[in-house]
């Protein structure tokens, strides 16, 4: 099984973020939907808005990339 990576997460962004939100529902999609970030910007937003550590928002998104993994999300699809 291969783990779904931050490359295959921006290459459907769109979708991604509609499936991040479903997990982090105080993300600003608004402003996320311009342009995928770069991870760090990821982080850095989610523990604003969830009032975490970007350590803990770091490994928060971390586990969720691994249970999309084991969900079977792909780049095609998440």
């Amino acid at each position: 099984m291969r783990h779904l990576t931050w490359h295959d997460l921006t290459r459907n962004w769109s979708r991604a973020l509609d499936t991040l939100r479903a997990r982090f529902p105080n993300l600003d999609t608004e402003r996320l939907r311009r342009q995928p970030p770069d991870r760090a910007r990821l982080v850095a937003h989610l523990a604003e808005r969830h009032d975490l550590t970007r350590r803990e928002a770091r490994r928060e998104l971390d586990d969720w990339l691994f249970a999309q993994t084991l969900r079977g999300g792909t780049s095609a699809g998440l």
